[in-house]
């Protein structure tokens, strides 16, 4: 039984009982980007929250 599988994204040929339907190099690819948009979000996150404490918290200790 041969297997002609290859990539979807770049069609390069797949190893025969390979699980994936990416090979490695377009999974990486995919992965890098996620890691992007989550650290990315991440910091997003922190400075807005860093900023309402800080207008919190200015805000009332002024006198």
């Amino acid at each position: 039984m041969t297997n002609n599988a290859s990539c979807k994204k770049c069609n390069r040929n797949l190893p025969t009982n390979y699980k994936y339907k990416k090979c490695e190099s377009c999974r990486n690819i995919k992965i890098e980007n996620t890691k992007k948009v989550v650290v990315g979000t991440v910091g997003a996150f922190g400075v807005i929250s860093s900023l309402a404490a800080t207008i919190n918290l200015g805000g009332k200790n002024k006198k």
